[in-house]
């Protein structure tokens, strides 16, 4: 509820994407979201399980109460949910590659956490909001799962890690 309501200040691909430009700590809240990634990001890299996504992020949370009040239990069959990863993750890759080349963070923003807490957004993001929403009354957390594009850069790095460890142990 503090990060979500209060602060309103998740970890997010804009947060991401300013500190691979370089923008991070020029911001004012930019100590704040460095502290968060290392804070997130460095468990998942030692330890290769996040604890953002299931603990901390606030939208999840809101998820799990549409799910409680929906009665959701339902999950896609194992192909569809493996395409629908993949999906997510290209969105997620092309998010950063866009901003990378126009250097400008925010440049394909999708994501519906300041929209649901502050509501504030496009008219697309209110739309996607929106059908977030009424998915999860059905689904399982729909946006964690098939959207959000913070479980995706974790899905990287955790692949980054694992090819880490293969390309060490072929040149032992």
């Amino acid at each position: 509820a503090l990060i979500g309501f209060m602060l309103a200040a998740p970890l997010s691909i804009i947060n991401i994407n300013s500190l691979l430009i370089g923008y991070g700590l020029y911001s004012p809240m930019g100590v704040y979201w460095c502290l968060l990634a290392i804070g997130v990001f460095l468990p998942l890299i030692l330890t290769n399980k996040g604890v953002y996504c299931e603990c901390i992020c606030p939208f999840g949370c809101a998820q799990d109460l549409l799910k409680l009040a929906g009665g959701a239990k339902y999950t896609p069959q194992k192909r569809l949910h493996t395409t629908l990863r993949w999906g997510q993750r290209s969105i997620a890759l092309a998010a950063i590659l866009t901003a990378l080349l126009f250097r400008n963070p925010a440049q394909l923003d999708y994501e519906v956490f300041g929209t649901f807490f502050t509501l504030t957004g496009t008219i697309f993001q209110f739309a996607l909001l929106g059908a977030v929403l009424i998915a999860s009354l059905f689904l399982l957390r729909p946006w964690c799962n098939f959207l959000c594009p913070m479980r995706a850069i974790s899905d990287y790095i955790c692949m980054l890690r694992s090819w880490g460890k293969i390309t060490r142990k072929k040149q032992t």
